[in-house]
């Protein structure tokens, strides 16, 4: 979905809602342009997407190979920016399991790298409706200072973040998450 908005394929995910609130709402900017200007701006810095699975022990690790047999590592490098959105959250059941899935993807981050994270708070059931036939699974119910003290354990400096809460009657009928919290940090 990421290569595609970078691609600006017409089929994309619309993701000009989040520019808006970014640019207008935490950055003050209310020039007409401003939420659009910086959208095609990070299009055209966008290098490469890399798939990454936050699950296994090495998350650049995929298979490749005629027979799919043979692991292969995505990427040799470490990168400047990691982001990581609704992810982190959703695979961990426990604190502990969240700080662990973090600190892998730390280990992709150079010295003074940055991650950016979307996740949501207080999430403690989500419902996989859109892949496995309606499935739920449990997840850790971590609040925002709970993310911030794993985050600074494993090593970053929040450099930035912002909680939006949900108001019940408007929450997904797929979890119980009261929110978001987006988060900008570097790596110490």
């Amino acid at each position: 979905e990421v290569r595609k908005w970078r691609d600006a394929e017409p089929s994309c995910f619309d993701w000009s809602p989040f520019f808006k609130y970014v640019v207008e709402e935490l950055e003050g900017q209310q020039q007409p342009t401003a939420a659009a200007d910086r959208e095609r701006l990070l299009r055209s810095r966008v290098d490469s997407i890399i798939p990454c699975d936050i699950l296994q022990e090495d998350p650049l690790m995929t298979i490749s190979g005629g027979d799919g047999s043979r692991p292969t590592r995505t990427s040799p490098e470490p990168f400047d920016v990691v982001s990581c959105n609704l992810t982190l959250v959703v695979t961990s059941k426990t604190h502990d399991q969240c700080k662990t899935n973090l600190k892998k993807l730390l280990g992709l981050l150079k010295p003074n790298g940055f991650y950016i994270g979307a996740e949501p708070l207080e999430l403690s059931w989500w419902s996989e409706w859109w892949s496995s036939g309606n499935t739920v699974q449990a997840t850790a119910k971590i609040t925002a200072d709970g993310l911030h003290d794993i985050m600074r354990s494993s090593g970053l400096e929040i450099l930035g973040s912002d909680c939006v809460d949900i108001p019940e009657e408007r929450r997904f009928v797929a979890s119980d998450t009261k929110g978001y919290m987006f988060t900008v940090a570097r790596k110490v």
